[in-house]
């Protein structure tokens, strides 16, 4: 009888086990330590991180780039200032995220969050502290880029929730 052995990865063991595995490196050797980089766009300079789910595009397409540019002008900031990830092109996770850009705002578009590993109950259009981060999840992305009257009372409801986090 054949046996097909499968690996699991182990970012999957470890959510899974997150509270009773322990992974000991006997090995303290920097080569065997796998290094994740988040990839996004923008420099971060203010810590403000923009989840975004594209499938066909590295960061953004197009639209989303000027919609987002729009977003970003209006709150008076530019690309320099946020880092924005594209959640279809890498694993996310809440910790690596938080240690690598350590955000004091992360705004999510609502088919971003799904892709997320997060313990934290998000309501669309409700800014939520959590370690002392300002998380806003907002509608979704391709949704608020439409130029219908739903889609507009969306942009509304966003843009009066990033005045009051960025207090504008």
């Amino acid at each position: 009888m054949n046996m097909i052995k499968e690996q699991i990865p182990s970012f999957i063991l470890s959510d899974l086990y997150k509270n009773s595995l322990s992974i000991i490196n006997e090995n303290n050797n920097d080569e065997n330590k796998e290094i994740f980089q988040l990839k996004y766009l923008g420099d971060n300079k203010k810590n403000i991180v923009i989840i975004v789910n594209e499938e066909n595009s590295i960061h953004l397409s197009d639209d989303s780039y000027q919609f987002i540019s729009s977003i970003l002008n209006a709150c008076k900031l530019n690309f320099a200032d946020v880092a924005i990830i594209n959640c279809n092109k890498q694993f996310l996770n809440y910790n690596e995220v938080k240690k690598q850009l350590n955000p004091k705002f992360c705004i999510a578009f609502n088919e971003a969050i799904e892709n997320f590993k997060i313990s934290l109950s998000l309501k669309v259009f409700i800014p939520t502290e959590f370690e002392n981060t300002t998380w806003l999840l907002s509608s979704s992305l391709s949704f608020m880029k439409q130029n219908t009257q739903e889609a507009k009372v969306e942009k509304s409801k966003l843009w009066i929730c990033l005045k009051e986090i960025f207090n504008l």
